[in-house]
């Protein structure tokens, strides 16, 4: 029986990695969530998908949602077998043994760090698939992807049943081929079940899986290869639709949001078949997406597996950078545009795993768990694909290559109240706002050469990040469609580079800590990424270069080789975005009423009822109170400082004695400072306080009137109340002393 590896990933998350993830739980207060979920910008897009964050206590884990194996008809290397994946995945050491022994194009014993996965969704091709679960029999891929599916989920399951695995999250998905467009992860999900929707699955199958050409047996889901030619599906779902026409994309994403709501569609290796014509995957399409199920449709895999295999870029695509797609690497691109809609929409990364290597002329990519790594932050429920599927829908996560960076706390903060990944910040408009960004390098990757050619381009497998980008974008809301396949209100730049000598000393718990800060500008909302990098070129916009071929005019093994130390050597991770909203300050004007109130209150007050020097005390108060009151920009400190030396100097008030001389004269509380006149030593004083009604009363033997003494607290509302909660009250002098806590 294989082992777990529930103890192992105890003992080998680093004690930083734990402090993130208790951060993360911490970083938004529950009033912020509050604000949001009520933000307007997002209401008709993805706000629903927001406000799935929560400040309970979660942890992250790791993963991926793309993955082949042997079901998959171009994955059919014997290593391939779905056993063999789950092992590689979550490090089952015995099982490495047998497969490294047993297959020598698998180079399974690269898997030498500690970054095994805590979760893995399969991802077969929606086509023609095998039979079983391992090379056996014939080796026909001739079945319908809905009865292999079914095995693999029995297979699966029985071996978690058994033991094997049962603490992982393991779920099954497909890739389809989307018509005129690329490839869709598609989870059929129905919250709170576990069971395998097959009858479902089989229906999305014949509507709108690729089934190309006039002759039944054309395509890579033909319908030659269901009974009868499909007849009883054809009498049940109608005709099928094909792989050429955009809008039966788009039909079968609102099938899916009409039958698992709680599932997703996620957009892998958009740039593979370029930026135009068939098949492209545009901005426009992205958008149309979408808006039809925000919360299905919600990101895209800009960090896309199957990295061994170039095509003019790494993954196959046409062109990357550092590995990525140009949509998220590119500043003020596809990414931006989406983001500076308001559109909750993530970056992703997976393994993309077909085979490793196969003899010596094809490559493909790494296991799952051996170079891209998803990490993401989950609150458990008890219901762990539903926790995992919001969690990835939540946005609080961080995308790796090459193990380049194992734990990440990036967060907004202000006045107390914090954000952090897919998550959005209120902020008073005009205070200062913290970036922070606190992450851990881990010692080592899983780098190791395949021939053992020196190929000089300098892989190892101690990650080092070069520097890191902080991005800022403006939230300008939703476009017009007319302006669907433009780019134009991105406005994303990059704020900050932190190089490697910015980084200063690690912490205690080995981690570093980059803040930035920026004031909330009213009437915005604005975004920030994070991306990180091994590689120092970027070119004049500071984006990353253009990855080129190692490999060219190599073969066999030693072009492996080339591949993959090119990969280790240009590693980098993503973050999903922070977002800052600036609010209107609701405590400004609540403190200026309260200082105009005490100020009407000390000038209540007669002079000639009081010692010279306390009532001289309370009118230099009440002069500088009205000074502030009348300055436009005072600030809420001033204001508040103001109100309490007003307080304070009532509370100071020293009444005459019996016998002795007020303050008398013609003195006044209008901001001259001084009491005038001369009062009597019988109590007579000529002079009169601004309330004539009190001029001279009662201030001689008969008795002097007591001080009003009134509330010297704030009463004001503070940090949370800012974000739509309820109000907290507190004094100044506790507010005063928190800000100095902070500071």
């Amino acid at each position: 029986m294989p082992t777990s590896s529930h103890d192992r990933n105890v003992s080998r998350r680093s004690v930083c990695k734990a402090a993130l993830a208790l951060g993360a739980a911490a970083s938004i207060s529950a009033p912020a969530q509050a604000a949001a979920e009520e933000a307007a910008e997002f209401e008709e897009v993805g706000a629903e998908a927001s406000a799935e964050s929560s400040a309970e206590a979660g942890r992250w884990l790791r993963g991926e949602y793309h993955t082949h194996t042997i079901l998959s008809k171009d994955a059919t290397n014997p290593y391939m077998a779905v056993a063999n994946n789950l092992a590689a995945a979550f490090r089952d050491t015995a099982a490495l043994e047998r497969i490294d022994a047993g297959y020598e194009d698998a180079h399974i014993d690269a898997l030498t760090d500690e970054t095994e996965f805590d979760y893995l969704i399969f991802a077969e091709h929606l086509r023609r698939s095998l039979d079983g679960v391992e090379s056996s029999g014939n080796d026909q891929w001739d079945t319908p992807f809905y009865q292999a599916v079914q095995k693999q989920y029995d297979f699966v399951r029985d071996l978690q049943a058994s033991g094997s695995y049962a603490d992982k999250t393991i779920a099954f998905a497909c890739e389809w081929d989307m018509p005129d467009m690329d490839h869709g992860a598609v989870l059929f999900h129905t919250a709170g079940s576990d069971e395998l929707p097959v009858e479902k699955i089989h229906e999305f199958e014949w509507k709108f899986a690729h089934a190309s050409g006039d002759n039944a047996n054309d395509g890579d889901d033909p319908t030659a290869m269901y009974e009868n030619n499909g007849a009883t599906e054809l009498a049940t779902w109608g005709e099928r639709l094909g792989d050429s026409d955009v809008e039966h994309s788009y039909e079968g994403v609102r099938w899916m949001l009409e039958n698992f709501p709680d599932g997703f569609v996620l957009i892998n290796h958009p740039s593979r078949h370029g930026t135009s014509g068939a098949g492209a995957v545009t901005i426009e399409k992205l958008r149309r997406l979408n808006d039809i199920a925000p919360d299905l449709v919600f990101g895209m895999e800009g960090m896309p597996g199957n990295q061994m295999s170039w095509s003019g870029g790494r993954g196959e695509l046409p062109e990357t950078f550092n590995g990525c797609d140009a949509m998220i690497a590119k500043t003020g691109g596809v990414w931006d545009a989406l983001l500076s809609e308001g559109r909750r929409f993530w970056n992703f990364t997976n393994a993309d795993f077909h085979f490793k290597t196969s003899g010596t002329s094809y490559a493909s990519g790494y296991w799952p768990s051996e170079f891209s790594c998803q990490h993401t932050y989950v609150v458990d429920t008890g219901s762990p694909v539903d926790d995992l599927v919001r969690a990835l829908r939540s946005g609080n996560s961080f995308s790796t290559y090459g193990n380049l960076i194992d734990a990440l706390d990036f967060t907004a903060s202000s006045e107390g109240s914090s954000a952090t990944m897919g998550q959005t910040l209120e902020a008073v408009e005009g205070s200062p706002v913290t970036i922070t960004i606190r992450f851990h390098v881990p010692a080592m990757n899983n780098y190791q050469t395949i021939g053992g050619t020196d190929t000089g381009l300098g892989a190892h497998n101690a990650p080092e990040v070069d520097h890191i980008d902080l991005i800022m974008g403006t939230v300008t809301g939703k476009v017009d469609e007319g302006a669907y396949a433009s780019t134009a209100n991105a406005d994303a730049k990059i704020v900050k580079t932190f190089h490697a000598a910015d980084f200063g000393e690690p912490d205690t718990d080995g981690c570093y800590t980059l803040t930035y800060e920026v004031e909330a500008e009213p009437g915005t909302t604005r975004y920030f990424r994070v991306r990180g990098t091994s590689v120092a070129a970027v070119d004049e916009n500071g984006d990353p270069m253009q990855d080129v071929d190692p490999s060219t005019g190599k073969g066999g093994v030693e072009r492996f080789d080339y591949i993959n130390d090119y990969n280790y050597a240009n590693l980098c991770f993503y973050a999903n975005p922070v977002y800052v909203t600036a609010v209107e300050d609701t405590l400004l004007p609540q403190l200026r009423n309260e200082l105009s109130a005490a100020i009407e209150k000390g000038e209540g007050y007669a002079a000639d009822g009081y010692t010279s020097a306390s009532f001289a005390a309370l009118a230099r108060a009440l002069e500088h109170g009205r000074g502030v009151l009348e300055r436009e920009g005072a600030t809420r400190e001033e204001l508040a400082t103001a109100k309490q030396a007003i307080d304070e100097a009532i509370t100071g008030l020293v009444p005459v004695s019996t016998g002795d001389g007020g303050a008398g004269g013609s003195g006044s509380t209008d901001g001259a400072g001084s009491t005038g006149g001369t009062g009597g030593s019988d109590g007579s004083g000529t002079g009169a306080g601004l309330d004539s009604d009190n001029a001279g009363a009662d201030s001689g033997n008969d008795g002097s009137p007591l001080p009003q003494t009134g509330d010297t607290g704030l009463a004001a509302v503070v940090g949370t109340g800012l974000l739509g909660a309820a109000a907290v009250t507190l004094g100044w002098g506790s507010l005063k002393q928190s800000r100095s806590d902070e500071a």
